[in-house]
């Protein structure tokens, strides 16, 4: 009877499925990619996953899944071409320019703050949320407004996640200790290997970085918080209380510093898996004799706003790689 028991208990256990919530605004095609992924992955597995995407980029076509069921807010403000998009001209950006780096960081928590104040004071949708009964979420620590969110549902489990590598100045609610002397600064141009004088300037460059983004975090984003949450809501506090940290990056090729048990690599699960190239496709890949390089600037550089010296640069880059066939989309971009 006992041995009955426990393999009744054995085959029921993988039966049990969780409701989860992944929250994914449309803010940049590779992390809306990333966390689409994730949970296409958990309603493999068996979960019944929901996807909210409220809604911001117009460049961002993709919601990011194809299994998971999507609950979509449509925007209700209007932002200039420049104001809707992440960089209005990535090519002319300098990240080591301390003006620049508050530009870009005040730009997305502008955004953020845009958006998330459309979700926080949406009691309808909230409260169709509230009505799931979710298990669990998951939100990209970048895009905080995902913590105020479970916040106001009452959902008290939840991952947090990273579409890219670990950010230095988002980790500390971790205990992460990014010693700039061996980790590289998000701005900074240096490896992990540093002499003295880049070992300074990295500091620096991590400093700067970390001040600037708390305190226009601080104007921002978190006054929405404090205002459709709870006026003592610390985003820092709740972020720390995620389970585990799913971080889009390979741990044998990502810069070493001592991590927690909560830090979950998955790098590559928002690689499809390999299909038959289409019939042209194919023919132009198999004429490549010597190889063939697939050029690719992401959703924020975009190649039709390349300045002339940079265009140049590409065209004799090509030039000297004869024996390869190069191909890119090249969005417009006139050479």
């Amino acid at each position: 009877m006992l041995i009955l028991a426990i393999f009744l208990s054995i085959s029921i256990i993988p039966s049990i499925s969780h409701k989860i919530l992944v929250y994914i605004p449309k803010m940049g095609h590779s992390h809306v990619n990333f966390l689409g992924h994730i949970a296409d992955t958990l309603v493999e597995a068996g979960h019944d996953v929901v996807v909210y995407t409220p809604e911001y980029d117009r460049h961002v076509k993709t919601n990011g899944t194809k299994l998971a069921r999507t609950i979509t807010r449509a925007n209700n403000f209007t932002l200039s071409d420049d104001a809707e998009h992440l960089s209005d001209n990535a090519w002319i950006r300098n990240g080591e320019d301390i003006s620049e780096v508050y530009y870009m960081i005040a730009k997305i928590a502008t955004i953020q703050q845009v958006v998330c104040e459309g979700t926080l004071s949406d009691e309808k949708l909230l409260a169709r949320l509230r009505a799931e009964k979710f298990d669990l979420g998951i939100s990209e620590i970048l895009s905080s407004c995902g913590f105020a969110v479970f916040e106001k549902i009452g959902l008290k489990k939840y991952i947090g996640a990273f579409a890219t590598n670990l950010v230095p100045a988002l980790t500390d609610a971790f205990g992460i200790d990014n010693n700039p002397s061996y980790v590289p600064a998000s701005f900074g141009r240096s490896g992990d290997l540093m002499n003295y004088a880049e070992r300074v300037e990295n500091f620096m460059s991590s400093l700067v970085t970390y001040v600037i983004g708390h305190m226009v975090w601080r104007k921002t984003v978190a006054k929405s918080f404090q205002k459709y949450v709870r006026p003592n809501f610390d985003v820092t506090e709740a972020i720390s209380k995620s389970t585990f940290v799913f971080v889009n990056a390979d741990e044998f090729v990502e810069f070493p510093r001592p991590i927690t048990h909560k830090i979950v690599y998955v790098g590559g699960i928002a690689v499809d898996k390999p299909k038959p190239l289409e019939k042209e496709l194919k023919k132009v890949m198999d004429a490549a004799i010597g190889g063939a390089v697939l050029i690719s600037f992401g959703s924020i550089a975009e190649s039709k706003k390349m300045t002339p010296t940079i265009k140049t640069a590409f065209v004799h880059m090509m030039r000297s790689f004869p024996q390869f066939n190069l191909y890119g989309n090249m969005r417009s971009m006139t050479i």
